[in-house]
């Protein structure tokens, strides 16, 4: 695996940067650091759009950080550029020995390379896109498939004005969250949030026939913040009310 499991969360200068390490760069592939590096990117987003203590306050900005204790090859540095990753000039703390005879001379710092991508928020795109969560979090339009497909249309609408990778605060989230979830109850009154152990997040969505289909609209939100016009809510919520009334 090129990054080492876990997650380094720190604040800086208005940043809160999620930093992954990267576990031998001499080893890795340019095409298998890509596809673990864009994983995790979506792990933070998630982490970010979920756990209200990471953007508090909301002005907070969001990064994403790759660093190594090596030298990162070209290859490997090309590949993180493709991905919109910058470098950042910093200076580790570690040390290396240089001989068996190092306690007699100085230690020598050793340098951490360090690459940083960063998120939009919503007001870095448009007040436009800010005004969409905070009607959808006051409730100001009745759930429903058409009230649905009109808020995610004007969202995507404003996204696309701004190239960059999106999270929306996880107030947003859980309001957009409690949106579909209200639209699914509109089109079946019988679904319920499930009470078992271990089904966190699930909602269990039943059909007129007694079918349910188990899902999570908090997680498909996410998705949607961050795929856009490729994971709309609207055809997600479609989706499931098929599957329960097959």
């Amino acid at each position: 695996m090129p990054l080492e499991e876990g997650l380094l969360i720190a604040v800086k200068d208005g940043v809160v940067e999620l930093t992954a390490s990267l576990v031998d760069p001499h080893r890795d592939t340019p095409d298998g650091l890509v596809d673990a590096v864009n994983e995790r990117i979506f792990e933070h987003q998630y982490q970010a759009m979920t756990d209200p203590t990471i953007l508090d306050p909301e002005n907070l900005a969001l990064a994403t950080c790759v660093v190594s204790r090596s030298p990162i090859p070209e290859p490997l540095k090309d590949g993180l550029i493709s991905l919109g990753f910058q470098p950042v000039e910093t200076e580790g703390g570690g040390r290396e020995d240089r001989s068996m005879f190092s306690r007699f001379s100085r230690n020598k710092r050793s340098t951490l390379d360090k690459w940083r991508t960063g998120y939009l928020r919503p007001g870095d795109v448009s007040e436009t896109l800010v005004d969409a969560a905070r009607t959808c979090f006051r409730q100001l339009i009745a759930p429903g498939l058409e009230s649905l497909g009109a808020l995610e249309r004007h969202i995507v609408q404003e996204r696309s004005q701004t190239r960059g990778r999106m999270v929306f605060h996880s107030a947003a989230v859980r309001a957009l969250t409690s949106f579909v979830v209200q639209t699914l109850v509109t089109e079946a009154p019988d679904t319920s949030w499930s009470d078992e152990d271990g089904a966190d997040g699930a909602l269990l969505v039943r059909g007129p026939s007694g079918r349910v289909v188990a899902t999570d609209p908090e997680f498909r939100v996410v998705k949607f913040v961050v795929r856009g016009s490729k994971a709309l809510l609207s055809s997600y919520v479609e989706t499931v009310l098929e599957q329960c009334r097959a």
